[in-house]
């Protein structure tokens, strides 16, 4: 079966993949950009759907701009929304992080609940929603994390990206149960690797991958453990809830190691 589906953040380092993925499947895609002008930004999609099956269609939207999404989400019964700044290093966490996770997960929705026609949100959410410190195990009495929690350790003082994803996912769900016309399944993905599409991104991601790259590393890297999983992998778990029945939240994580260990893989 084909949908049209908005997606937003679609020009990202997920985003990309997950257009592309729904493009090679034959499904009408509304990528959502800032600035429709500015088509240097999105070329290189609009190139691969030229060699898909699928179509493309570019609409106008702003996260911080309310009902701007409005006209996208009419018409269209699924949405993928993955738009949220991934960046820790900024001036101002409430601005640059909070603001456009948490108002901008809330445009999206009311957008959702106009629209008369969206049956199913999946929203990019992260681990960092599930875990800030080793405190939050501590305090929760676990040995492991599940779907189950919330980071409790997080503020905008303290890992603000952290919060943003926690106080984002939060108010998706208290949105979703405040309704029954649509349903809401969340991604968690843990850190998110792998090659880019995308020319534009200011992805952590790709970032740590560059400074691995070009040497940043090469005097050692400290004995620090994450969970990653495949950036390929993440677009494809977007894609099945997309077109499958799902439900709940999902940690997306293929294995957890240190620095150096994933040196040695890339």
């Amino acid at each position: 079966m084909k949908h049209t589906i908005l997606v937003t953040g679609g020009t990202g380092y997920i985003g990309s993949w997950v257009v592309k993925g729904l493009l090679e499947k034959g499904h009408t895609v509304r990528l959502t950009v800032r600035q429709k002008s500015k088509k240097e930004k999105y070329r290189f999609l609009t190139d691969i759907a030229k060699k898909n099956e699928g179509s493309l269609e570019i609409w106008e939207a702003d996260l911080l701009k309310f009902g701007s999404y409005d006209e996208a989400a009419k018409g269209c019964d699924l949405i993928a929304h993955m738009a949220s700044p991934f960046i820790l290093n900024v001036k101002d966490a409430q601005r640059d992080l909070v603001n456009p996770a948490v108002k901008g997960t809330v445009n999206v929705l009311e957008a959702v609940n106009n629209s008369n026609s969206v049956k199913k949100v999946v929203l990019t959410s992260s681990v960092a929603a599930i875990y800030g410190d080793n405190i939050d195990m501590k305090n929760q009495h676990l040995t492991i994390f599940t779907e189950e929690q919330f980071n409790t350790s997080s503020s905008v003082r303290h890992q603000p990206y952290s919060f943003s994803k926690v106080q984002a996912e939060k108010k998706a769900w208290k949105m979703a149960k405040e309704q029954s016309k649509w349903e809401l399944i969340v991604l968690n993905p843990s850190f998110v690797m792998g090659p880019s599409l995308t020319p534009i991104s200011q992805s952590e991601s790709i970032k740590f991958m560059t400074d691995m790259l070009s040497g940043k590393f090469k005097f050692g890297g400290a004995e620090l453990y994450m969970g990653y999983v495949d950036v390929r992998d993440v677009a494809l778990a977007h894609i099945f809830c997309l077109e499958n029945h799902a439900e709940g939240r999902h940690i997306l994580s293929e294995r957890t190691t240190d620095i150096l260990s994933y040196a040695h893989i890339i």
